[in-house]
């Protein structure tokens, strides 16, 4: 089968065949860069397993990892020798309720390496299980349920969802993760026969992305995947949503800083009828400052630090979800009973079209800009493997535009008021604890095939102009999306923070947003949600950053808004106040979080407490309590400064048209440079010590190990990112 995309949406070819052992194949040509991504797609995750036995498809996941019969050493040592990148998230493997998939991207060249590696652990890892792999990989799942869950605030809130939401019998009513009980008690024999019916071709979605030869693709996967026999014929759990009679209430006493509610109702499955309305009713209930529920508890009443909805679709029932944090001393009563009448307003009255039309731009832009992928998640390779495991045909990318955008108010009033406008649901409440507590033909598998040599590459061309004043510009043109990114980078770091006002920077830049001499920050985010997009402001030790990504219809009058953002910002009281609330509400939440905690003593221990690289870049809560409106304004004039600041487009636009639209959006922004702060020489600790966190009762400790090193232009950098990559720097493989 052949498919050649069209319509509204961008081209997305590709094609589809099967193998007489029944792996489906997808091939995607994409040769916008000299790299290949393989995404594997079996269809089985933790509602394939049975009750006393969970979390086997998770831990499945990690013993893929540990070596076949003749790729017997680690599996990343192969793909990083294949030219994988393991630390920016090349290399990975998921599991979900329905689905386990690996991906890895690699330069072309080394296509049949990979495909070599990914087919013996399919033919052959069963073979090559041993006891101590499963013991080690147990002991690694057990300890991210602890990292992941049990060490975490509020980690607890997912395993009393889904063991409460659904009654025993649905495959859904376990974690993915699974029990420590059923993972203690799992044998090699339950592993391997595990494996043996769900790691089968005919159970396995093969998707090849990127730049290489289909013809010679086909080749190399019929050569290693095509003698692999099938597995058993698999039944598959039919749509099963459940159903709550009436309101089941958990409260639960934990150490957390904030109350926090969860309310949740059963809701339908990924494609299912009234699915794509019910997220876009969560966009209206929460996306966004002007959101109705971010207005009224978060902005308005302030009784709220944050409030998120989502409706969580997956293969055969879905879960709608909001989740509150009461800010201290606010009712967590009051919250839930005005998110109850908002829901509730929101199904009698229904939305507005403008919200609606809102809601659809945001969804279309989320959606095109996974598409700006091979590879990783929501990438076309995840897209086109999401549609033929969960819908049988990869070509659904017309149909899952189409769906969004028949979307009216009438049909989401509709969906609310049947879905969510009800007392039937599962409310989990969290309160502070105060207390103190084969047989294959024709194939030599043991024969590595050589890597092939890398494709050439050029990289994109960077065109660039000077603005008169004194603002570089820079452009990298590329038309295969109709999108472009806008980045506004400026030296306003927050080594520019004095001493005692630690935060402004970062200040500065999260509330450009939030007013300027001619927009409220409501009147901005609902301007910004006409055009399907956001602005989002951040401080970095030596520089603040401005961006924002916007369909290529919108550009011009994105930029009219991010213009006036970057230059007229007017910090409003009533919004200083508000922030510096959410602020200390976000530093109590680190403060219970040990990665955290680490984080905010690493810079500290390698500068000094006072250098500006050791205060905390976030501030504290005491500097956080101490800065005004002046310190903000202040800042903003000494360090936001044209001289000072490039803007970057990169995307479907050109050096002309981009120069046009920075002349008319900044010439006005008057020339000059900041100030260069003084950096006095560091105060690391002495080398050699042990700092302690105590923090009673926690399920787990965080280890952090600071080392000094050179300056970022030595000439050694990337010699020193290799060895970090090597030696501990984040990838699976380190040493």
């Amino acid at each position: 089968m052949s498919n050649d995309h069209s319509g509204t949406m961008p081209q997305i070819s590709f094609e589809k065949y099967v193998l007489e052992n029944g792996l489906q194949v997808i091939l995607h040509v994409d040769r916008k860069l000299p790299v290949v991504h393989v995404n594997q797609w079996y269809h089985v995750g933790s509602k394939n397993e049975r009750a006393g036995r969970t979390g086997f498809a998770h831990l499945f996941e990690h013993i893929m990892f540990q070596g076949s019969l003749n790729a017997s050493a680690d599996y990343f040592s192969y793909v990083e020798k294949a030219g994988a990148n393991l630390r920016e998230g090349g290399v990975n493997g998921t599991t979900s309720s329905d689905r386990t998939n690996y991906f890895a991207t690699v330069p072309s060249g080394s296509l049949e390496y990979l495909l070599w590696v990914e087919s013996d652990r399919l033919a052959t890892l069963a073979d090559a299980l041993t006891q101590a792999k499963l013991d080690g990989q147990r002991e690694v799942v057990r300890n991210e349920r602890r990292q992941s869950y049990e060490n975490q605030p509020y980690g607890r809130w997912f395993g009393l969802l889904t063991e409460n939401l659904h009654p025993k019998d649905h495959p859904y009513s376990w974690m993915v993760i699974g029990s420590h009980e059923d993972l203690v008690a799992a044998s090699i024999d339950d592993v391997t026969a595990f494996f043996h019916t769900y790691y089968t071709p005919n159970n396995l979605t093969l998707v090849v992305a990127g730049d290489f030869d289909p013809l010679k693709a086909r080749e190399l996967i019929a050569r290693y995947y095509g003698s692999i026999p099938p597995g058993p014929a698999l039944e598959r759990p039919s749509r099963y949503i459940p159903k709550l009679t009436g309101e089941k209430i958990i409260d639960v006493s934990d150490r957390v800083p904030q109350e926090r509610i969860y309310l949740a109702w059963p809701s339908p499955q990924y494609f299912g009828d009234d699915e794509a309305d019910l997220e876009i009713a969560a966009n209206i209930l929460s996306d966004g400052l002007s959101s109705r529920l971010n207005r009224v508890l978060v902005y308005d009443r302030q009784i709220s630090t944050s409030v998120s909805a989502f409706q969580w679709s997956q293969e055969i029932s879905g879960t709608f979800i909001i989740v509150a944090d009461a800010r201290p001393g606010a009712s967590l009563q009051e919250i839930e009973s005005i998110i109850t009448a908002e829901v509730a307003r929101l199904a009698s009255d229904g939305p507005t079209e403008a919200e609606v039309s809102r809601a659809r731009t945001k969804w279309e832009y989320d959606y095109v800009s996974g598409l700006e992928r091979i590879g990783g998640f929501g990438g076309k390779a995840d897209k086109l493997a999401q549609y033929n495991v969960f819908l049988g045909d990869p070509d659904r990318f017309d149909q899952d535009v189409d769906r969004f955008r028949s979307v009216s108010a009438a049909s989401v009033a509709r969906a609310v008021g049947k879905w969510i406008n009800s007392r039937d649901r599962l409310v989990i409440r969290f309160h502070p604890e105060l207390s103190q507590r084969s047989s294959e033909a024709g194939l030599d598998r043991s024969i590595q095939p050589p890597l092939g040599e890398d494709l050439h590459f050029e990289t994109p061309a960077v065109q660039s102009a000077v603005l008169e004043n004194g603002m570089d510009l820079f452009v990298v043109s590329r038309n295969d999306l109709p999108k472009v990114a806008v980045t506004l980078v400026t030296r306003a770091g927050t080594i520019s923070d004095s001493p005692g006002l630690e935060g402004v920077a970062n200040f500065t830049a999260s509330m450009l947003e939030l007013g300027t001499g001619t927009r409220r920050a409501l009147d901005i985010e609902d301007a910004l949600g006409d055009l399907g997009t956001t602005v989002s402001g951040f401080a970095a030790r030596e520089y603040a950053v401005l961006t924002m990504s916007v369909l290529r219809r919108s550009l011009e009058t994105a930029m009219t808004i991010f213009s006036d953002l970057v230059r007229n910002p007017s910090f409003p009281e009533s919004e200083v106040r508000r922030e510096k609330l959410r602020h200390l509400d976000m530093l109590a939440q680190q403060s219970n979080d040990p990665s955290s905690v680490a984080a905010r003593l690493r810079p500290m221990l390698a500068f000094g407490r006072t250098h500006p690289y050791g205060r905390p870049a976030t501030g504290s809560p005491q500097s956080v309590e101490t800065i005004t409106r002046d310190d903000l304004e202040r800042f903003h004039r000494e360090q936001w400064r044209a001289g000072s600041s490039a803007l970057v487009f990169a995307g479907d636009i050109t050096l002309g048209k981009a120069t046009e639209l920075a002349n008319e959006a900044f010439s006005s922004w008057a020339p000059g440079t900041a100030p260069v702060p003084d950096i006095a020489l560091p105060q690391p600790a002495r080398g050699g010590q042990i700092f302690v966190v105590n923090r009673p009762d926690a399920a787990q400790t965080v280890v952090s190990q600071i080392l000094p090193a050179p300056a970022r232009k030595v000439a050694d950098f990337y010699a020193l990112r290799l060895v970090d990559a090597v030696w501990g720097g984040g990838g699976f493989g380190t040493r």
